[in-house]
């Protein structure tokens, strides 16, 4: 459920999960979709509730179901303060942790950043780590088509980054060649890219955030660290010399997940429960959309 899309969480009746505005747009427009599971992209505000209470009603006039989904507390606090329907479930759990596991590569960088050329990212903020590898993204390209970070920014000219586009695969391998993963941005939302570094083994420093990535901070193997570039380079250097166990952060990452899943199968157990009128046990959901092939094997295209 990377950047936006749409899935089948149950097939009868027909569940689905949503990211985007226009995937849940499209979800809701589907004649055979009963239930749609609406998550948030980015950070849920006072701004937002405008645009949810519409597509509550949306729903409500097309005759479906529309479950919330959140992935932080002062998210799920605040649509409940207005009468909205919101289950604690961070789209972190989407992430296969079969994809990002640890490998036994040699390590290539001190950190690893993974983030879209845009100024949320703050990628400034690295500019002081000696030993940089950036997966990026974006609009600013160079004369041959391909992303130019140092052109964003110039402060980064030091890094190594990718020209085009990487698949899961890859950005896998990458973080496993590097001694810290890096999330620089204040507000955000579930932000895939950390779950998928400790999935990885791999530590992180982060910036103080809001949005949701810290439902899965631990202090064993996260440090929080002002956001200046020197803050930032120091944190990454004491966790590069911390050498605290690989198997640990997974474990500890996995643990988490779990909880999310478990959170999904229940709500999706209910709602197929209420419409089908006979139950539907949380382990069967969970294994069927969780288990197996992975999440990216129920995706849908209509």
């Amino acid at each position: 459920m990377l950047f936006g899309g749409i899935y089948e969480l149950w097939p009868d009746p027909l569940v689905v999960g949503a990211m985007g505005v226009k995937e849940l747009d499209h979800a809701l427009s589907q004649p055979g979709v009963e239930v749609v599971l609406y998550w948030p992209a980015w950070n849920w505000t006072l701004r937002t509730i405008p645009a949810l209470l519409e597509a509550k009603w949306r729903a409500i006039r097309l005759r479906k179901r529309l479950i919330f989904m959140v992935n932080s507390i002062p998210q799920q606090r605040l649509l409940r303060r207005f009468g909205l329907t919101a289950h604690l479930a961070s789209l972190n759990c989407f992430v296969d942790e079969n994809v990002f596991r640890i490998e036994s590569s040699p390590k290539r960088f001190d950190a690893l950043y993974i983030a879209q050329m845009l100024p949320v990212k703050r990628m400034f903020l690295a500019r002081d780590i000696p030993s940089i590898y950036v997966v990026t993204y974006g609009e600013c390209r160079d004369q041959a088509g391909g992303y130019d970070l140092h052109r964003f920014e110039p402060t980064l000219a030091h890094a190594n980054f990718n020209r085009g586009w990487l698949g899961a695969a890859q950005i896998a391998r990458l973080i496993n060649e590097c001694r810290v993963n890096l999330a620089l941005s204040a507000e955000e939302g579930a932000m895939l890219a950390v779950v998928e570094g400790l999935l990885c083994g791999v530590p992180l420093v982060s910036t103080p955030c809001r949005g949701g990535r810290e439902l899965f901070f631990d202090s064993r193997f996260v440090e929080i660290a002002d956001p200046t570039p020197q803050a930032v380079a120091a944190a990454v250097s004491r966790l590069s010399r911390a050498d605290v166990p690989r198997e640990l952060i997974r474990r500890e990452t996995l643990r988490r997940l779990q909880a999310h899943r478990t959170a999904v199968g229940n709500v999706v157990a209910g709602a197929v429960g209420d419409l089908r009128g006979s139950p539907v046990m949380e382990g069967d959901v969970s294994a069927r959309f969780f288990g197996g092939k992975g999440t990216a094997a129920h995706f849908i295209g209509f």
